[in-house]
C-alpha cells in the first residue's frame, strides 16, 4: 500500500477535504498550500503520489518540477483544459474540479496500487 500522499492544493476548503477523505481510507497525507514551500521539504520526503493544484505557477511548470521525484503526479484543476495541460505537462493523470469523492479515491487507488 502506498505510503504517503503529497497534496499541494492552495484552496483551504479543497485540499483539507481531500486530506480528509484520504486520511479515512487509511492513507498518511502531507498538505501544502504553496508549490515553494513544499519543494523545500520534498528532498526528504519519499512519497509515492502527489496531487497538484494547476493554480501554482499557471499549471505551466509543475511536472518540471516534480522531475526529481519519481511518484505518479495526478493534476488537479477546474480549468476547462486539463486533459491538454495534464498530457503537455506529462503529468500521470488528471481530476477535473469539482470531483466526485468517489473519483478521488478511484485515482488515488489506481496509482497506490493497493
Amino acid at each position: 500500500m502506498l505510503k504517503k500522499i503529497i497534496i499541494v492544493e492552495n484552496d483551504d476548503g479543497i485540499r483539507n477535504l481531500m486530506q480528509m477523505i484520504l486520511e479515512g481510507d487509511g492513507y498518511e497525507v502531507d498538505t501544502f498550500s504553496d508549490f515553494s514551500k513544499k519543494l523545500e521539504n520534498l528532498g526528504k520526503e519519499k512519497s509515492l503520489l502527489f496531487l497538484v493544484d494547476s493554480y501554482l505557477d499557471s499549471g505551466k511548470d509543475i511536472m518540471g518540477k516534480f522531475k526529481l521525484f519519481s511518484g505518479p503526479t495526478i493534476l488537479v484543476s477546474a480549468r476547462h483544459d486539463i486533459a491538454r495541460l495534464a498530457k503537455v505537462g506529462k503529468f500521470t493523470d488528471y481530476l477535473p474540479k469539482p470531483f466526485e469523492i468517489s473519483e478521488l479515491l478511484l485515482k488515488v487507488k489506481k496509482y497506490a496500487k493497493k
